[in-house]
């Protein structure tokens, strides 16, 4: 199979030569730039990743410790089986460092629904309660405690997941693909370089929303 990032064959995303190093040293946006097998270069921006207060630091590492295991007893829950019931691919996307046109926004489709009437394979995802991910972790916490609901300070569908993970890192032809905007890219959200290619991460979040919220 072909790099998830440049698309070449011979190795993966995570020894790709081109993969995007997130800037862990500053706020400002960087640039980088991806070149596809078309010869094509696509420019990216990037999310730099903010580092925990002290204060923070101590509460966000017990606080993982609690997600690895609840999340681990959740891995066979039945909703990461179930199909989608509402709109899956939204036309809204936040604005970019290149994109701050109103004009280019759309749509924010519909808040998750989920329904056992029709089954998939497992959308369960294991990274993120790695130990080598736990800036990822963190990066998700700032914006809410994923296992919370909304009304508690949890993450909310439509301001934390649609707004920062869908579409993240996602590169030209897969927005050319799937009829979005190509001029529209998403800057890279978890500091470990993870990607929303195929909607995958941002299903489970999605999911794992549905789970705290609705079951």
């Amino acid at each position: 199979m072909p790099c998830s990032i440049c698309h070449i064959a011979g190795h993966n995303r995570v020894t790709c030569p081109n993969r995007i190093k997130v800037n862990l040293s500053t706020q400002e946006p960087i640039m980088d730039t991806v070149t596809r097998k078309t010869g094509v270069s696509v420019e990216v921006a990037q999310r730099p990743a903010e580092e925990p207060t002290q204060d923070e630091e101590v509460q966000y590492l017990e606080d993982f410790k609690d997600f690895q295991v609840t999340m681990k007893g959740l891995r066979s829950h039945q909703v990461w089986t179930w199909c989608q019931n509402s709109s899956q691919k939204y036309t809204r996307t936040r604005k970019t460092v290149l994109h701050a046109d109103d004009g280019d926004l759309g749509s924010k489709g519909e808040e998750p629904e989920f329904s056992p009437m029709r089954i998939r394979g497992s959308t369960f995802q294991s990274w993120i309660i790695m130990n080598k991910n736990y800036k990822d972790y963190v990066a998700l916490r700032k914006l809410g405690d994923p296992l919370k609901k909304e009304s508690e300070g949890g993450l909310k569908w439509d301001e934390h997941i649609l707004n920062y993970i869908y579409n993240s890192g996602e590169m030209e032809g897969c927005r050319k693909k799937n009829n979005f905007n190509p001029k529209l890219k998403q800057k890279i959200f978890f500091p470990s370089g993870k990607t929303d290619t195929g909607r995958t991460i941002s299903q489970f979040f999605n999911r794992l929303w549905f789970i705290v919220n609705r079951c």
